[in-house]
This record gives structure tokens, C-alpha cells and sequence, in this order.
């Protein structure tokens, strides 16, 4: 009978970040829905221009007015998560 050693690693809770099923985003502005609270200064306008340029969603941004005006259109709520969470990653390409 074989025995296998199973290693289980969970990163550190600055790294989690909850996905729902079904995504609810708040009113608030763009660079709101896309970073997690604190990263807002963290997290350049440039990577978050250079993540939805590689994901083909420059046109996000322009509907919504800029990163920083205030919206609570709820329109295309699970695409922002999937953004999100490759920003907080940095994805860019």
C-alpha cells in the first residue's frame, strides 16, 4: 500500500480576494470596482489602462466617463470581477 505526503499551501490573506458566483459591485468609480480597498494608491493608473488594453476592454474605461467618475451601472458586473482580480495579480499582457 502507497502512501502519499499531501502539502496543502494558502497564501497570505493580503492575497485572497472572494469571488462570488454572482458578483455585486457597489456604486463607486471605476478604479472603486476594479481595486480592492487600499490599493487604490498602490496599483497604477497605467497598469490598470495596460490590463484592460490586453483584455481588450479599453472601451470600459471611455463608457464609464474615466477611472474616476462616480457610476452605479450594475451592466457587465462579472467582467469587472475577472478585471479585478487580474489587476490585484498583476496581469497586463
Amino acid at each position: 500500500m502507497e502512501f502519499f505526503q499531501i502539502k496543502i499551501v494558502r497564501p497570505g490573506l493580503d492575497r485572497v480576494l472572494f469571488l462570488p458566483e454572482r458578483p455585486y459591485l457597489p456604486p463607486g468609480t471605476l478604479r472603486e470596482l476594479l481595486l480592492r480597498t487600499g490599493q487604490e494608491r498602490v496599483i497604477s493608473d497605467d497598469q490598470i489602462l495596460a490590463t484592460l488594453h490586453a483584455l481588450e476592454l479599453d472601451h470600459v474605461v471611455i463608457r464609464a466617463g474615466g477611472l474616476d467618475v462616480e457610476t452605479d451601472v450594475p451592466s457587465q458586473q462579472a467582467r469587472k470581477s475577472v478585471i479585478k482580480l487580474l489587476i490585484l495579480n498583476g496581469f497586463s499582457s
